[in-house]
């Protein structure tokens, strides 16, 4: 329990600097790996929390490496996404959250919360800003899924588990 406060404070102070600031202090990320890391292992064994770290780490480089390309074909010139387009801090963010889940779940769970991200910039924030405050928007989708969770509203190993093989 004290794992998913302390998980819960750091996504809140993520949130609160990524709109207010449009940055976030990298305590707040170390704060989080450390709090979803002892949360995980409260579930699970080192080998495979860090197994599953691992295989979401690659799958993270080769979207950047191949979303990366795609902006330099894109403009026809060299390009580094992170100069205008993503924040280090979205990346970090990801890069944390890559801890809870496997692949699948951590593939289903990044195209939701950019989806919700998204959506709520469209409905309430794009008069207001030019960017996406992207890690601290998925900061508040992942409270929100933590929340029902906490309620038994839902699991989300099971909602968040995809059997490619039965």
């Amino acid at each position: 329990m004290i794992a998913i406060i302390l998980t819960v404070g750091c996504l809140l102070g993520i949130a609160y600097e990524d709109f207010k600031n449009r940055s976030v202090y990298i305590y707040w990320f170390v704060g989080l790996f450390i709090s979803l890391l002892w949360m995980v292992l409260e579930n699970g064994s080192f080998d495979q929390v860090a197994s599953r770290f691992a295989v979401n780490m690659v799958f993270c480089v080769l979207q950047l490496a191949l979303l990366n390309v795609y902006f330099c074909l894109k403009e026809r010139k060299w390009i580094w996404i992170f100069d205008r387009y993503l924040g280090w801090g979205d990346v970090v963010f990801i890069a944390c959250v890559a801890l809870l889940w496997d692949l699948p779940g951590f593939i289903i769970f990044t195209i939701v919360s950019i989806g919700f991200a998204l959506l709520i910039y469209v409905i309430g924030m794009r008069k207001q800003t030019a960017t996406v405050p992207l890690a601290g928007l998925q900061a508040i989708f992942l409270i929100i899924l933590l929340f029902l969770e906490w309620i038994n509203f839902l699991s989300l190993d099971s909602v968040l588990t995809v059997k490619l093989f039965s």
